[in-house]
């Protein structure tokens, strides 16, 4: 794990080739459904997982097209569920059918005096397909922090990391609500071994 302090908003999409879309509106359009969010005590502006085509992998990064399943707690969005420990939302994106991966992610904490950004440092990989008219489930995503202390010994978050786990049932529910003819996952593509480091699997 690796902590950026800059002062500009991070440009990793804007830096590749182009956009992933998450609202496909071709009659081949599949749904990715994945839950994020985090434990009450990260106060964070907004996450980001970063998709790509499994495909493009082996282009250079600059020329790859990216997409962003994204939540930004900080900018009053709406939690879909709140337990004891944690909340978050659960998203419905529209796809073209293909390959795909999560590769990365960015945790961004902005303040008066500038922005704070988290990215992993170890390459994982995600896989999920998406297929015509069906629905796969990626997992859910809750962000947990490892707190250290800052110069003047006030505690801070030293980096975040990712429990995933499997609440299909759960966030299929809450979008079922306001997605009615959503279709039922077909798939459920949480994954079921160790990742990375800063993305484990929950216990």
């Amino acid at each position: 794990m690796y902590r950026c302090i800059i002062l500009f908003i991070s440009a990793l999409i804007a830096a590749c080739a182009g956009t992933l879309p998450t609202a496909y509106v071709g009659s081949d359009a599949g749904h990715v459904i994945v839950g994020i969010g985090g434990v009450h005590e990260m106060r964070v502006s907004a996450y980001h997982l970063f998709f790509r085509r499994i495909a493009d992998r082996a282009l250079p990064r600059e020329t790859q097209p990216v997409g962003a399943f994204s939540f930004a707690p900080g900018f009053t969005s709406t939690r879909d569920y709140k337990t004891s420990s944690d909340s978050g939302v659960v998203l419905v994106s529209s796809m073209p059918p293909g390959q795909y991966e999560i590769f990365s992610y960015e945790v961004y904490i902005g303040s008066a005096v500038g922005a704070t950004y988290f990215r992993p440092k170890e390459p994982f990989s995600i896989p999920f397909s998406v297929a015509p008219g069906q629905t796969v489930y990626v997992g859910n995503y809750q962000a947990n922090r490892i707190d250290g202390t800052n110069l003047l010994g006030q505690r801070v978050m030293a980096s975040p990391f990712f429990k995933i786990s499997d609440r299909m049932d759960a966030d299929y529910a809450f979008v079922k609500t306001s997605k009615p003819t959503l279709p039922a996952p077909a798939v459920n593509a949480t994954p079921r071994a160790v990742v990375a480091p800063t993305v484990q699997l929950a216990q």
